[in-house]
């Protein structure tokens, strides 16, 4: 009987089965929090690959598939650099930046 039930919860396809691993999204990017030492902000960095100095602030590089976020900025490019000291950044390859709204504003209603 037992060995019928388990036949049965191995084969039955109405039972929950967890997804294939090809129907995960493939997200390999690194990710960092960083900081700029002038305009006191963080900034998350995403990218495939991600080289930092030992000291801070340092420059950081940012290469393949560059995603970067903060002080009301979207930046997607090919490769980056972050300098934390002076909060530069400098893009290259496609470079792509729009508005970030980190944070939520309210606006409150206008009173005639």
């Amino acid at each position: 009987m037992k060995l019928l039930l388990s036949l049965l919860f191995l084969t039955c396809p109405m039972l929950p089965q967890a997804p294939p691993e090809s129907a995960k999204p493939a997200d390999n990017r690194l990710h960092l929090l960083a900081t700029c030492q002038v305009l006191k902000f963080g900034a998350k960095l995403t990218a495939i690959s991600i080289a930092r100095g030992a000291a801070y602030p340092s420059v950081i590089e940012l290469k393949g598939s560059v995603e970067i976020k903060g002080n009301g900025i979207h930046m997607l490019a090919d490769e980056a650099t972050y300098n934390e000291a002076t909060c530069e950044i400098e893009a290259s390859g496609k470079v792509l930046v729009k508005p970030y709204q980190a944070v939520p504003v309210t606006v409150p209603p206008v009173i005639p």
